[in-house]
């Protein structure tokens, strides 16, 4: 029966060993290619450097003794490096953990420091005509930014009037403010919901030591001021009997007569009106435009949410949280856009979309959350889930846990 003399590692690849034996007869031999394939009497590299060695000189209980502390000392070289390694793993775990620690701390003390950029700044105002300035982190489609800058060059001719249409909290607004900032224009936001009558559009009485005087509007000075941007914002929430008053204005006439002004009020050069409108049966409060009022807003913008990417980007830019979370913020709101529109696979319909008003506001307060040690999606609960109905809740919840997984179990 052969003896095992050795094993022998080959120099081309770590994973091969090759065997020295010696015979019965006593003749040594090896299992590699070169003693195999050798003429005449069979040797290789290994069996010469064997047998001039002094292994070759000792007895087969010698050569078992020899083996035997060769493999304890391969042993022992196996657990130094074994222990090498994982102290180097260990080295290496703290090193990473504590590289976390230090961002965390640097996150949080970010999220202190950070001041959201929500509002575009005024950079002058007589009363509430102001001139914005211009947000550079506001997205705009480029169809609806060249459209908009024809309609800026069109009104240096003839004044204009643009319909802004859309789902809450989708940029309407901003839009115009947009509008008026790019092209230096001075603007005033008319809020359509709180005109209850026809003189509100045009100013006030007031008695005083025994007299009555006429105040006039900001709406009058805006509608005289070359150039001026006019936003009527949440038009249709104003009632049709509210309108008739405006026709001359919007219209080919460009002015109408104001009894307690005493005055033709005429529209200057270079005006451009926008009204916003919020449609749909889920506004409440909210009137049908009619005919004759569309017809004088022959031009619309119909808004809608921002693409992925560009949403991602204004939720970063605006809130300073960190990308991974805007973009599964982004992505959970899409997820319920999509219920809302029906086009989700399977499941409920949901009435809400989440619009980038509350993405924002739910940035600003998770990241908050998360300086405190909770987590983003504690947010939720807070600008999301309390806004859809019991019976849709669950729905809302399962896609928040879809891409908010430590959400689960979170509800008020």
């Amino acid at each position: 029966m052969p003896t095992l003399l050795k094993k022998i590692p080959s120099k081309s690849s770590s994973s091969i060993e090759y065997e020295l034996m010696k015979g019965d007869d006593g003749v040594v031999y090896c299992t590699c290619p070169a003693w195999k394939f050798s003429k005449g009497a069979k040797s290789c590299s290994h069996t010469r450097d064997f047998m001039g060695s002094h292994e070759a000189s000792l007895s087969p209980e010698e050569v078992k003794e020899l083996k035997r502390k060769e493999e304890a000392e391969v042993s022992k070289r196996k657990g130094e490096q074994e222990k090498r390694r994982k102290s180097e793993d260990e080295a290496r775990r703290k090193a990473i953990e504590e590289k976390e620690r230090k961002l965390e701390e640097e996150r949080k003390a970010a999220a202190a420091k950070f001041v959201p950029k929500l509002s575009y700044k005024i950079l002058k105002s007589d009363r509430s005509i102001i001139w914005p300035e211009l947000d550079k982190n506001f997205h705009v489609d480029e169809r609806d930014a060249a459209f908009l800058e024809i309609v800026h060059e069109m009104s240096l001719d003839v004044p204009q009037n643009v319909l802004l249409t859309g789902p809450q909290g989708c940029g309407k607004t901003e839009l115009a403010v947009w509008f008026s900032a790019k092209n230096e224009r001075p603007m005033v936001v008319m809020n359509c919901a709180s005109i209850r009558e026809t003189r509100d559009w045009f100013g006030f009485k007031e008695a005083k030591d025994g007299t009555v005087s006429w105040h006039v509007s900001d709406f009058i000075k805006a509608i005289r001021t070359p150039n001026c941007t006019i936003v009527l914002d949440e038009f249709n929430r104003l009632h049709s009997s509210l309108h008739n008053t405006l026709y001359p204005l919007l219209d080919s006439r460009r002015q109408t007569w104001v009894e307690e002004v005493g005055e033709m009020i005429t529209v200057a050069p270079g005006v451009v009106f926008f009204a916003t409108c919020n449609i749909g049966a889920q506004h409440t409060g909210t009137f049908t435009l009619d005919a004759a009022l569309e017809d004088r807003f022959g031009q619309r913008v119909e808004c809608n949410f921002l693409p992925k990417g560009a949403e991602i980007k204004v939720l970063v830019d605006k809130t300073g949280i960190p990308e991974r979370e805007a973009t599964r913020l982004v992505e959970f709101a899409n997820d319920i856009r999509a219920k809302v529109k029906g086009e989700a696979k399977g499941g409920t319909s949901l009435t809400r979309a989440v619009s980038t008003r509350q993405l924002l506001q739910t940035a600003i307060l998770g990241r908050r959350f998360k300086a405190s040690g909770k987590e983003y999606a504690d947010a939720l609960l807070y600008t999301v889930i309390p806004y859809y109905a019991e019976d849709e809740r669950p729905s809302v919840q399962l896609l928040m846990q879809g891409k908010f997984p430590e959400a689960k179990g979170r509800a008020k």
